[in-house]
């Protein structure tokens, strides 16, 4: 069997695009040529990594574990090119979820372009099974998301405790209280975002666990949405201290026994850049450490 990186890397090109116009492109060879080699590739397997018609591409589930397997062998062939010393990347795809991507960033980007000042990085913002399907299959490098992540192929490194507030109407009865409980809420209208944000399913849990109602007929696509919601003193909700800001209408009340979402990143363990992630994330925890973030 002769398959060679190169063909490896077209493979692993084309389940990234689904399409051979843009693999080709990013691979900087020509349509036909692609097409070519990972049907020889196909062939010496004896297996069927893509499905193919005029209008698509589609991975199949045996190529889904070609795929894998493929990136694990170029990710450890960089690894050995890297012997020298190399740690740090010129560049980095990064995923971040929806309710963290605008908070944090501004907060972190100082401090990654002072330590990695040749660093270049491109942000993928989606929910966090998004980002993490991408990270499994090579389209990201690293992503930023809630803990835990039960994934026994990713590498992780926990950043930050970010504690929940109560996001209250200033006309709110509850909006002059020091501190309130869960059972405080037990009468209340619980705004929450929409299905597939980690911040829905962390607040879910805490009502669940209370026996708190979750009002249904409201859910909201994004967490500026829903902070409009409770200004106008249609409901309340729980917001992460991260994205706290100074907003005229919504007052944040700290809970009596605090709880909070953890902050960690992720790679994949196959990764030949385990130092520079480590690195990575030591910088973006001491950010917090100077901030009132809980580190």
């Amino acid at each position: 069997m002769n398959i060679s990186t190169q063909g490896m890397r077209y493979v692993c090109a084309l389940a990234k695009h689904l399409h051979f116009g843009k693999a080709s492109v990013e691979e900087h060879t020509s349509q036909p040529n692609l097409s070519v080699q990972i049907k020889k590739i196909e062939s010496e397997l004896g297996i069927q990594i893509f499905e193919r018609s005029n209008k698509r591409v589609l991975l199949t589930a045996k190529g889904r574990d070609v795929v894998l397997t493929f990136r694990m062998v170029l990710d450890k062939l960089v690894s050995l090119k890297s012997d020298l010393g190399e740690s740090e990347l010129n560049t980095i795809k990064i995923g971040i979820f929806p309710t963290l991507a605008p908070y944090i960033l501004p907060k972190i980007l100082p401090n990654i372009k002072q330590r990695f000042p040749n660093l270049v990085l491109y942000i993928v913002e989606e929910k966090t099974n998004d980002i993490i399907k991408q990270l499994a299959t090579g389209q990201l490098d690293c992503v930023l998301a809630a803990l835990p992540i039960n994934d026994s192929t990713l590498s992780q490194s926990p950043l930050f405790r970010d504690p929940f507030y109560l996001a209250v109407s200033k006309e709110h009865s509850l909006s002059k209280r020091k501190h309130v409980t869960l059972d405080d809420l037990k009468q209340e209208r619980i705004l929450l975002l929409e299905e597939g944000h980690c911040l829905r399913d962390q607040a879910l849990d805490v009502c669940f666990n209370d026996k708190l109602v979750v009002d249904t007929s409201y859910e909201s696509t994004s967490l500026e949405t829903l902070r409009a919601m409770v200004g106008s003193n249609n409901g309340i909700t729980f917001m992460p201290k991260l994205c706290i800001d100074q907003n005229e209408m919504v007052s944040y009340i700290p809970f009596k026994e605090p709880f909070s979402r953890s902050i960690g990143i992720y790679w994949r363990k196959s990764s030949s850049h385990r130092e520079f992630f480590e690195a990575f994330s030591a910088c973006i925890r001491a950010t917090f450490s100077l901030d009132k973030i809980e580190s």
